[in-house]
């Protein structure tokens, strides 16, 4: 049995059907994704909040504690340093009370008046009587550097003073030595060691320095004199010297001088560290409100560009309108093979077209 073919209007209503359908379906999908959109934006709206409220209780929780901390911190830090200051007023009533002719080193015009005198004394030029001063001076200085690097409550114009003071002591230290040096090689034959018939040596060690001196004594030399080049030897200090050829007939002195302080590190301009950025000098409290502040900054740059983009998905959202079904139109059914050809003119109504199947068969001669 032949299947029965759809007209025209059965296939235009059955086209019409199926694209309601699937607008339907689509605008169905649409409110489906929407739904989720606003969901997920009302979940994630209501965990920033929460997110939020425990961070504000958070960061009261540590602005609370921090403050305690940091009240203690400089509690502390007053304690130690009165602590300090009564030490040092001890020791100043200590030395004070001992009476031992020397000057408290704290006080500037009192080492003023102690270097002037010393200047005055010739005697420190002879070495024998140098080194019971130079050791007292060297706990002069031991004293002077301690208050220089830890001056507590004084002012820079103290420790500048200080610091001058020291200088000059340590200048004035280092010509007693050069002094002491001078007098001991004018007299070579009482002051010096002979080693041989042309060599003296000296020396002398203490707890705070080692001086060794080697020079030659004039004695005639022969015209032709082609000795070779000398050598000199300080084993105290583990020091090796060979003189240059040209010298070989040179009178001249070598001194080593070891010293077992440290009179020029500090005076390098690199010895004083530079002061810290202004970041690492703030309050631990005042870091944290910063840091918080800079925070919320941020975040509420964030939430405003989150408003931003999703009052633009909604506008996107309004946009879209529902779009109705395709009309079916005669090229749509002229395409189609299976839809039936209507045939006439303008003026009389179309007829459908018979199938050819249905055609009479054409008579032959």
């Amino acid at each position: 049995m032949a299947k029965k073919k759809l007209t025209k209007k059965e296939k235009q209503r059955l086209a019409e059907a199926e694209a309601k359908r699937k607008a339907a379906e689509e605008e169905a999908e649409r409110l489906r994704v929407q739904k989720e959109e606003k969901e997920r934006l009302k979940r994630e709206a209501r965990e920033a909040k929460e997110r939020a409220e425990r961070e504000v209780a958070e960061h009261y929780i540590r602005i609370e504690n921090l403050g305690y901390s940091c009240q203690l911190f400089e509690k502390n830090k007053e304690v130690n340093l009165q602590y300090d200051i009564s030490l040092r007023e001890a020791e100043e009533w200590k030395l004070y009370l001992e009476c031992n002719g020397l000057p408290n080193p704290a006080n500037v015009s009192e080492m003023n008046t102690y270097l002037f005198l010393w200047k005055l004394d010739k005697k420190t030029n002879y070495i024998n009587e140098n080194l019971p001063k130079t050791q007292e001076v060297l706990n002069l200085l031991n004293v002077l550097n301690n208050l220089i690097d830890n001056p507590l409550n004084n002012s820079k114009k103290q420790i500048n003073n200080w610091k001058e003071v020291r200088d000059e002591f340590r200048e004035e230290l280092q010509s007693r030595l050069d002094n002491s040096s001078f007098h001991l090689l004018r007299q070579l034959e009482t002051n010096m060691n002979q080693i041989d018939l042309e060599t003296v040596t000296y020396l002398k060690e203490c707890s705070y320095l080692t001086l060794c001196l080697w020079t030659l004594l004039k004695i005639p030399r022969a015209f032709n004199d082609a000795r070779p080049p000398l050598f000199v030897e300080f084993p105290q200090v583990g020091v090796t010297i060979q003189l240059p050829p040209r010298l070989t007939h040179t009178y001249l002195v070598v001194r080593a001088l070891w010293l077992k302080y440290d009179h020029f590190s500090d005076l390098c301009p690199t010895w004083e560290a530079k002061p810290l950025p202004e970041e690492y000098t703030k309050n631990l409290n005042d870091v944290i409100n910063e840091e918080w502040e800079e925070k919320q900054r941020i975040k509420q740059e964030q939430e405003a560009e989150d408003a931003a983009r999703l009052e633009k998905m909604k506008k996107k959202t309004k946009k879209r309108h529902y779009q109705p079904p395709p009309e079916v139109t005669e090229a749509a059914t002229q395409s189609d093979p299976t839809l039936p050809v209507p045939v006439g003119t303008d003026d009389k109504p179309a007829e459908t077209a018979p199938s050819t199947t249905d055609l009479p068969p054409v008579p032959t001669k």
